[in-house]
């Protein structure tokens, strides 16, 4: 919840305060905030473009915390701008066992929107939410991805600010006045998305 440098000799960085929202949310569930590429706009070299690595860390991270007779209800991806480059091959990873349920993407469909209509068509229970802001990339990715959804899912509702269609719309797209860092703290708490028994996973 400090600003804090990230290494020696920088000047602090503003937090995100994701643990905080996560406590003021007061649910069920863990948080997950793996480390993509330390200070380097990529959304390449992360362990997520491995088969099977994905279920290798919840395995992992789950074990560290939760007993062995404890059950998942759920997991949420959350992508915040790159992030994209790891939620696109988690849900393309043909290997994966971990069923992903809900996937919120902040000003992050910069690419890999045929994949996430292919995710969130895939079954009726799925929720997909994107979110972008003025930038004109995530506005061209979130057409795209609306052009895959529309087609095959009338039921997709186009908003353009966040209303009750967050939780009643399967897929929601929606462009909203927050700048590009800010998308985190502005909007995790207020989607309402997630059941309790959930693991959330932020990239």
């Amino acid at each position: 919840d400090v600003a804090v440098p990230c290494q020696r000799g920088e000047p602090p960085h503003a937090p995100y305060r994701l643990a905080s929202l996560h406590e003021r949310a007061r649910t069920n569930t863990l948080l997950f905030v793996p480390q993509l590429a330390f200070h380097a706009r990529t959304t390449q070299g992360h362990r997520f473009l491995t088969r099977g690595s994905f279920d290798a860390m919840l395995h992992e991270g789950l074990a560290s915390v939760l007993s062995s007779a404890t059950k998942v209800r759920s997991v949420t991806l959350v992508a915040h701008s790159g992030g994209y480059g790891a939620v696109v091959p988690i849900l393309r990873d043909e290997s994966r066992k971990t069923p992903v349920d809900n996937v919120v993407m902040l000003d992050a469909m910069y690419a890999g929107w045929d994949v996430l209509a292919h995710w969130a068509l895939g079954s009726d229970a799925r929720r997909l939410v994107s979110l972008h802001t003025a930038q004109k990339a995530t506005q061209l990715g979130d057409a795209e991805l609306a052009k895959h959804v529309i087609k095959r899912a009338p039921r997709t509702e186009i908003a353009t600010s966040l209303t009750q269609a967050v939780r009643d719309a399967p897929v929601l797209i929606a462009r909203v006045r927050t700048a590009h860092g800010a998308m985190p703290e502005a909007h995790l708490a207020e989607l309402g998305l997630l059941p309790g028994g959930a693991v959330e996973l932020v990239l």
